[in-house]
């Protein structure tokens, strides 16, 4: 659910006095997930799918994907690999939501 915030700093001063409704941080927009209720979540931690915002984990629940089976599926239709813009074979599992290995690819 996407809801607004108002994230005022109280950065008004004799120099630079208070915009009000105009400024930026009055009207933060924040969302909170449909199905678990984890709140404060930023437009990039947020999946708008079936009218619906869902977190990561809720999101991955919903769309009900087995990885070791989605890359099978992958594997079988010969999307686990591209050409780079040199011809060269490039692995698309790395940067693959989908991989069941991603974390600790993400940590080295």
């Amino acid at each position: 659910m996407r809801y607004e915030v108002n994230e005022c700093c109280d950065c008004a001063n004799d120099t630079y006095p208070c915009i009000g409704d105009s400024c930026s941080l009055m009207h933060t927009v924040r969302y909170r997930c449909d199905d678990c209720d984890t709140d404060d979540l930023t437009e990039d931690q947020i999946h708008h799918i079936d009218g619906m915002d869902l977190c990561d984990d809720c999101y991955r629940d919903y769309t009900m994907w087995d990885d070791y089976d989605y890359c099978d599926e992958c594997q079988g239709y010969g999307d686990d690999y591209s050409f780079d813009d040199d011809g060269e074979l490039v692995d698309n599992c790395t940067d693959c939501a989908f991989n069941p290995y991603r974390k600790e690819n993400d940590d080295e």
